[in-house]
């Protein structure tokens, strides 16, 4: 359970690559290094009271004065913690295999102009929507709204909602479909437009090969109108608009590339982690000023290898501008940048507050 996340990038394709220089010779890349990075150290670290009911939190999200919490173990998926009260109001996302249950949920997306949020059931392939209110006064669980995936867009994974009308999603490509690095959602499911390249290309290997030694996390930044994704095998972290144009890489702080074997399984190429095999980038955040990104750098041989120690923040130019420690190891965090807060999962389940 706590490496959950790995878990569910190994199920979809599985494992890591060796060694590519395009990034280094791309002149819209920003170079950054761990000396060059100055350390904010947090002013107070807090263990958020109430957590009895998670076991293993695997994403977490702070919207105004609320925490969402993406929970596998349990009856429902989603919880919600009112920061103001220290106290849970809410869980939703009910267990089910019929049409208004979700058989998992990986990612959450938020509308607050709408005030709903999408809930990406990645096994069955469909996207949820529920509205906030309804929630949060326990009187209505069911969605408002399930997107099914047709069979064009069912390779996408992790799709997230890209507008404010709740009408485009954007997904990572983790298979080499239609070669292309982003794909684009209609509100009926269907892939309407893919663009984009990968961030390194490796041509001893296929382009299947080479899309899942690239998994990434994704996320939008609506103010600013930018996609980012974050690498999980390399130390990449990608922007670019809304149409799915690359801006700029970031390359950091280690510079190194996937590392993995390859082997052929039932027609299918297949990336298999190796031991000194690294993991990069394990989760990302964004509000108009800054992009927060959460590192780990450990090697698959390592304790705790898909949990980081530190969040770097660069601004919209993609500079390095600091560093904030993190004590305890975590999988996720969320951000609540004017009260200059970081909220993060924990290995024991909890949610750690670090004030900086």
């Amino acid at each position: 359970m706590k490496n959950i996340k790995l878990v569910a990038l190994l199920l979809i394709c599985i494992e890591s690559y060796s060694s590519c220089n395009s990034s280094k010779k791309n002149p819209n890349t920003v170079i950054f290094n761990e000396d060059n990075v100055s350390a904010v150290q947090p002013t107070s670290i807090n263990i958020l009271p109430s957590f009895n009911l998670l076991t293993s939190p695997t994403k977490i999200y702070s919207i105004d004065s609320l925490l969402f919490i993406v929970e596998a173990a349990g009856s429902k998926f989603v919880h919600i913690y009112n920061l103001k009260s220290n106290s849970f109001i809410s869980s939703t996302g009910v267990k089910s295999n019929d049409t208004i249950g979700l058989v998992s949920c990986w990612e959450l997306s938020f509308n607050t102009k709408k005030k709903v949020f999408w809930v990406d059931d990645l096994v069955s392939k469909k996207l949820v929507e529920y509205s906030i209110d309804s929630v949060l006064s326990n009187k209505n669980y069911i969605p408002r709204k399930v997107i099914n995936l047709n069979k064009s867009s069912q390779l996408c994974y992790f799709p997230t909602l890209i507008d404010r009308d709740s009408t485009i999603f954007v997904s990572p490509d983790f298979t080499g479909f239609k070669s292309r690095r982003l794909f684009f959602i209609d509100k009926t499911g269907v892939v309407y437009k893919s663009s984009g390249i990968l961030p390194g290309i490796q041509k001893d290997f296929s382009l299947a090969i080479n899309s899942q030694s690239f998994q990434a996390i994704l996320t939008v930044d609506y103010d600013r109108k930018k996609i980012v994704l974050v690498d999980f095998y390399s130390d990449k972290i990608e922007v670019y608009n809304p149409d799915g144009k690359k801006l700029f890489y970031i390359s950091g702080p280690d510079q190194f590339e996937p590392e993995f074997t390859t082997s052929h399984i039932y027609n299918t190429d297949m990336m298999n982690l190796k031991k000194s095999t690294r993991i990069g980038y394990l989760d990302v955040k964004t509000t108009p000023n800054y992009i927060y990104a959460l590192y780990s750098g450990k090697e698959v041989q390592d304790k705790n290898f898909s949990y980081g120690n530190v969040i770097y923040v660069f601004d919209w130019n993609g500079k390095a501008l600091f560093k904030i420690p993190i004590k305890k190891s975590a999988d996720a965090f969320a951000v609540n940048e004017p009260e200059r807060i970081i909220y993060t999962t924990s290995l024991k389940g909890q949610i750690i507050k670090y004030k900086y």
